[in-house]
């Protein structure tokens, strides 16, 4: 599946302090969601376009019919960070795990056809304006919403309380949540036997990274996964 991306943007992503506000204020998360709504009509455009070039370019970005690309409508979002790879090497054992979380300003809404999860938007935050950058990661937003909806009929966590972390070291997203303690917790939305991580399974942040830590100091793995 092919990835739609409107523009890459370089940045530096600004490193958070433990507890924060983890989704954008009430203005924000409006201003964001208008911004959402306006792109909603991008997606038929795609399909319309894609088709001409591609058959059946539509289930690609998650539709099952050309024609639900015109009944689109948002799910709730989820704001983005990610573990990045300078943080993960100096990592210390015993540090907070929320210490490594950096804010990528980005919201990813899942997108709803008849009220089921299909594809999914992704706004960033530039300059203060919510612009939209990213179009149809039907694998990703599948599997974080599933991972969600575990978690939510499990009531460990509900929207205030989620965020998607992206640890590039991993080559793996996670759902981050809270739980009643403030403890924070990692779920990986996929297997990985060797890292010992099972899909949906929750476990406190600061284990997940200090096992990753502990495998490369030692030399357990054949070569780093932080490299």
């Amino acid at each position: 599946m092919r990835l739609l991306t409107v523009f890459l943007l370089v940045f530096i992503p600004q490193t958070v302090a433990a507890n924060p506000q983890w989704l954008p204020d009430e203005a924000e998360l409006n201003k964001a969601t208008t911004a959402a709504q306006q792109a909603l009509p991008m997606f038929d455009t795609f399909v319309r376009h894609g088709n001409q070039h591609q058959p059946n370019h539509h289930k690609a970005l998650g539709f099952e019919t050309a024609a639900d690309a015109k009944q689109v409508s948002l799910g709730e979002p989820m704001s983005v960070f990610m573990m990045g790879l300078a943080q993960l090497r100096n990592y210390q054992a015993g540090t907070d795990a929320q210490t490594l979380l950096s804010d990528t300003h980005k919201l990813v809404f899942p997108i709803l056809v008849k009220h089921k999860v299909a594809s999914s938007l992704t706004l960033k935050n530039v300059d203060g304006q919510w612009q939209a950058v990213e179009f149809g990661n039907k694998q990703l937003i599948d599997a974080l919403t599933a991972v969600r909806k575990s978690l939510r009929s499990k009531k460990h966590a509900s929207a205030s309380q989620e965020i998607v972390v992206h640890v590039a070291a991993l080559n793996t997203y996670f759902l981050g949540h809270w739980d009643a303690e403030n403890a924070f917790f990692l779920t990986p939305i996929k297997h990985h036997s060797h890292w010992k991580l099972t899909k949906g399974a929750s476990k406190q942040a600061q284990k997940v990274i200090e096992e990753r830590s502990e495998e490369r100091r030692v030399g357990k793995e054949c070569r780093s996964r932080w490299s």
